[in-house]
């Protein structure tokens, strides 16, 4: 077995120099712009006397070279945009090495960095984040030196992918750049991401130490964290800390404070919330009045809810969405209702918004818990008419119902009709299969 990083060092140190291939004459396109904020740095190149498109994968990585010498480094770098874009050449190590080794030894290293996190993108999307890593870091012995905006698109290329987050970090660190604060906030998101939470804190402590501040979107993450946690009184101690950095909590932190104590039934501190909220100068949102809506119908408080509801419905400057009406028609449903609750159905699509899968989901579930099973069917042929489809969800509000009321049979037909749909069952839908087959007619 090649020993760590020794497969990178034979492409560094081998690049397989290859002669330009004469066959191509075609001028190439402007070049594809690169995703990374560099690009505008650089001017298009010239017309190429080349097409990349008709080399080889070893003539277009050798032309890198050629093109450096006869046109110039920003010719060379729209070369190598267009040929990162190449199906054949995207995944291809080689390519990425030899244009970030190009333009260290021609003195270009924001080119060079491009390169390295174009390289970094495009290897995280078939899973193979650790070996760009382990290449970056290679590149670091030839010349390029690791800067904290190339090891800060290591973290956020980690972060939008599902589980490279562990590795994003444990490669920032072999980096040895000083973070900055958007390396905090990097780092922050993916520990409360992945439910890390005293790493999160302990990387809080040191961005507020180093003088750095959360920004809105990144406090809003954290907020949920410490909501999910029920560490609700930890809540204000990090509004006090974004106000002494010069950057108060705006509507959407508060929102999401709000929505963690409604989640968890705390209502009255939720509205205490809401005064303080209004207090500082903050309008709430519609979003902020469907959350306290659904927290006072999870606790009972249907008609209260329906007063706020109405208070959103009255406004002059936001009305309620499809989640609120969802929510208030969950309300209702709870409580059997449903009178109701298809009152509001029709109220909202007189208002002009379309009911969505989630909103259909939970007027069925409603009808099925009161035995209403031919409403239910009648409502998802209604949605599917609409071009809305059923989910798991759906089927598992009426095969439930069915199970309550003991029609065990019923409920086996709509969980076959699931999987006859490609859907695949959940814990909920699979305790069905729980019942002794004593109790269960055969079904053809």
């Amino acid at each position: 077995m090649l020993p760590r990083h020794r497969h990178v060092r034979l492409l560094l140190l081998h690049p397989k120099p290859l002669p330009v291939s004469t066959t191509a004459t075609t001028a190439v396109s402007p070049p594809h712009p690169a995703p990374s904020s560099s690009a505008a740095a650089f001017p298009t190149a010239p017309d190429l006397d080349l097409d990349p498109s008709a080399l080889s994968p070893d003539d277009a990585i050798a032309s890198l070279t050629s093109v450096a010498d006869n046109e110039g480094s920003a010719a060379a770098l729209a070369l190598f945009r267009r040929l990162s874009t190449r199906p054949d050449l995207r995944h291809l190590m080689r390519l990425y090495a030899t244009a970030a080794t190009l333009f260290v030894a021609r003195g270009n290293l924001p080119m060079a960095h491009e390169a390295a996190r174009a390289m970094v993108a495009a290897f995280a999307e078939t899973n193979r984040l650790r070996e760009a890593t382990d290449m970056l870091l290679e590149l670091r012995s030839h010349g390029l030196p690791l800067v904290v905006e190339t090891a800060n698109w290591v973290l956020r290329v980690g972060l939008r992918q599902r589980h490279h987050f562990a590795h994003a970090r444990q490669a920032f660190d072999g980096m040895g750049v000083r973070p900055d604060a958007r390396s905090f906030r990097a780092l922050v998101l993916g520990c409360c991401q992945e439910g890390r939470f005293e790493e999160a804190d302990a990387l809080l402590a040191a961005m507020w130490r180093e003088g750095f501040s959360l920004d809105s979107a990144t406090c809003t993450v954290v907020v949920r964290a410490f909501c999910r946690q029920g560490r609700f009184r930890d809540v204000p101690g990090l509004f006090g800390r974004m106000v002494e950095m010069g950057n108060p909590p705006n509507v959407v932190n508060y929102t999401a404070w709000v929505d963690g104590l409604c989640k968890r039934g705390y209502v009255k501190q939720a509205f205490h919330v809401l005064e303080e909220m209004v207090g500082k100068g903050l309008k709430p949102n519609v979003y902020t009045h469907t959350s306290l809506i659904d927290g006072l119908c999870k606790i009972g408080w249907t008609e209260r809810a329906f007063r706020l509801f109405l208070k959103l419905v009255k406004s002059s400057s936001y009305k309620p969405n499809v989640h609120t009406y969802t929510v208030m028609i969950g309300g209702y449903c709870k409580e059997g209702k449903l009178a109701r609750a298809e009152m509001l159905l029709g109220r909202m699509v007189e208002q002009g918004l379309a009911p969505n899968t989630n909103t259909y989901t939970t007027l069925i579930d409603g009808h099925c818990r009161g035995g209403s099973f031919d409403r239910a069917f009648e409502l998802m042929n209604k949605m599917k008419l609409e071009g809305f489809l059923p989910n798991i969800y759906t089927y598992n509000a009426i095969i439930g119902g069915f199970c309550k009321k003991g029609k065990i049979q019923q409920a086996y037909k709509v969980l076959r009709m699931a999987t006859s749909q490609g859907l695949c069952p959940d814990k909920i839908s699979k305790r069905i299969s729980g019942f002794k087959k004593k109790d269960v007619a055969v079904i053809a």
